[in-house]
């Protein structure tokens, strides 16, 4: 009875999910907004917009869509033509899961998981869970909007499995066209991803714009001075951090992230970073 129990929540989670993350609920969503265009690129300048995104739940797609189509609308309307976002904005998403407001205001994560799944649920298992609803809003969103602005957006990371179930924190660019034209995995873990089980990835990315080459290594990578000078060799002139820091930002911290690695590989350091608080 348990097993029938458990397939049943199972189906009428993936179902919801689907509902909330439909590609024409996103779509309407940002046909309501005013999107304005970004300036091509030309000459050796390039305009360039963070995003301190504040980490509040996103009930469904139109509300996520509406979120980051207003932020990319400030930048691009203050004359940006890259858009960054910060480490982990899929966390958002999270909010596709039933239950999961009431389970962000637990004061820690395995409180929250517990919350929303029931005990005995690892943290892996929820991420699974939401990582197709997740990922059809944070494709559809980035690139719609990447499309109609004609901007590039680096969209900042989530935590996706690949063809084998592993879990990676995987940050994304969009084109002006709306297509990915690159991916990042983070290559140096935060304790807590390797407490849950996330996998590392082994490859720093160089990608091209129209009038320069940027990288974007996740977050605890610019922790090291292996990644950010593998990107500097490799011709990236602007190094991009997308952040999402557990913990209180002093100066020891600051240090070992991308203000630090710029002076030793010396590339322009871009810092786009989470703001806010989730289950403690």
């Amino acid at each position: 009875m348990s097993s029938i129990r458990s397939w049943l929540m199972a189906r009428g989670v993936d179902a919801l999910l689907r509902w909330k993350s439909r590609a024409g609920l996103i779509r309407s969503a940002l046909g309501r907004l005013n999107l304005p265009r970004a300036r091509p690129i030309v000459g050796d300048r390039l305009w360039i917009g963070i995003a301190q995104t504040r980490l509040e739940l996103a009930e469904d797609g139109a509300s996520f869509a509406e979120h980051i189509g207003r932020l990319v609308a400030q930048a691009v309307e203050q004359g940006a033509q890259l858009v960054v976002f910060p480490e982990d904005i899929g966390f958002l998403l999270l909010g596709l899961l039933p239950g999961a407001r009431v389970a962000a205001q637990a004061t820690d994560w395995e409180s929250a998981v517990r919350s929303a799944a029931g005990a005995d649920v690892p943290v892996t298992d929820l991420l699974r869970v939401v990582a197709p609803g997740a990922w059809a809003v944070y494709r559809e969103t980035f690139a719609e909007i990447a499309h109609r602005t004609g901007a590039y957006i680096m969209g900042g990371s989530l935590v996706l499995p690949d063809e084998a179930s592993a879990l990676y924190n995987v940050a994304f660019l969009f084109g002006p066209d709306g297509k990915i034209q690159a991916q990042q995995r983070k290559t140096h873990l935060f304790h807590l991803e390797k407490d849950w089980g996330l996998k590392a990835g082994d490859e720093i990315v160089v990608c091209e714009l129209p009038n320069t080459r940027i990288a974007f290594p996740i977050c605890m990578d610019h922790t090291f001075f292996e990644p950010i000078r593998v990107a500097y060799l490799h011709g990236a002139e602007i190094i991009i951090d997308p952040s999402a820091n557990p913990e209180r930002y002093d100066e020891p911290s600051e240090g070992r992230g991308v203000w630090g690695r710029v002076q030793e590989s010396p590339a322009y350091g871009i810092l786009a970073c989470m703001v806010g608080t989730l289950a403690g």
